[in-house]
């Protein structure tokens, strides 16, 4: 004979299985054998949000304020799935309940500081995370996210200063590390960045975003091959990410393989239709590979997109060619 808390138990194990239905089903076994079982509402709401049914966990999680009504984890939670729902202001009034009932509840000013920060409140984002700092200082994750408000602010070398606070508290911190490259390619130590972006692809070797990263930062360095590998290695990884087929088309462009990047930019604009750089790309492509028609075609379908950036983008590509340029202003076919 089971009892409540052995029917949970078997609830947990489901959930642990990523079996978020099966858990459901044991939740809600334990709570019809006690009705007031606060932990079983706290658990069939996290496997709800889990499943996306953002309504159903927040009915679960007023039921544990419903019997336990001073419980600030359990508006934290609210919180947590209204920010799923995109209802950030009403994520921040359960933040708010939360950190009255626990003003020390590091984790809650860390999540409000997300939630600031999303909205643009950069000021209350920093003295968010600097709450969180404060109570949770073994916690790598406000640090890397004050960095992160200190770019914000025009000040990348405080940034950096916050990236190593994080690293000293976590060395593992793998955006910690992916954040400190992107800062430090900003203040164009490229060298730096590249070690900062490799760390991260040794931390986390699936981590297409870093193998993107890395790639960007040989091409800076002018190693073509080595940026090649890296982003075909991030298109293994993601071969849905338009921006990366621009990135290694370009390459393939430097190198004056026409073809292999006319087929990049031509999966960049099937993934991204819209995506006028794609666009563009790939018709001063075809131009190099003789096809004029089929790159004014290109052109004509950017200056209709955006008409500025397109003729911004020809007199940069084109500033001795005024016959490309009239052709495609004008719209004639040669």
């Amino acid at each position: 004979m089971f009892d409540e808390s052995d029917i949970l138990r078997r609830g947990n194990d489901a959930v642990q299985r990523k079996d978020y239905l099966h858990g459901i089903e044991f939740f809600n076994k334990a709570i019809t054998a006690n009705p007031k079982y606060v932990e079983a509402y706290y658990c069939r709401g996290n496997a709800f949000a889990a499943l996306g049914q953002f309504d159903r966990a927040v009915e679960s999680f007023n039921a544990v304020l419903e019997f336990s009504p001073n419980e600030p984890a359990a508006y934290f939670n609210l919180a947590c799935v209204y920010r799923k729902k995109g209802e950030n202001e009403r994520a921040i009034e359960e933040l708010n309940k939360a950190i009255e009932l626990k003003p020390d509840y590091g984790k809650a000013y860390y999540n409000r500081g997300i939630v600031f920060f999303s909205l643009g409140k950069v000021d209350e984002a920093f003295d968010d995370f600097t709450k969180a700092i404060e109570f949770s200082s073994k916690d790598g994750d406000p640090y890397v996210a004050r960095g992160l408000v200190h770019i914000a602010k025009r000040n990348p070398e405080a940034a950096l200063v916050d990236y190593d606070r994080a690293l000293a508290v976590d060395p593992y911190h793998s955006r910690a590390h992916g954040n400190r490259g992107n800062n430090l390619e900003m203040l164009d130590r490229n060298e730096e960045a590249l070690q900062e972006y490799t760390t991260v692809i040794e931390l986390t070797p699936k981590d297409f975003k870093a193998y993107m990263n890395r790639g960007y930062v040989y091409s800076k360095l002018n190693d073509p091959e080595k940026a090649l590998f890296d982003y075909t290695r991030a298109i293994e990884l993601n071969p849905k990410y338009a921006k990366i087929y621009c990135c290694r088309g370009a390459i393939y462009a430097q190198l004056k393989r026409h073809a292999s990047a006319l087929e990049d930019f031509k999966e960049a604009v099937r993934l991204e239709p819209n995506n006028i750089d794609a666009i563009l790309s790939r018709a001063q492509t075809r131009l190099a590979l003789g096809d004029r028609f089929g790159a004014l075609e290109d052109f004509q379908h950017a200056l209709k997109a955006n008409p500025a950036h397109t003729r911004e983008f020809l007199e940069r590509v084109f500033p001795n060619d005024r016959q490309t340029v009239e052709m495609v202003l004008k719209g004639e076919r040669k």
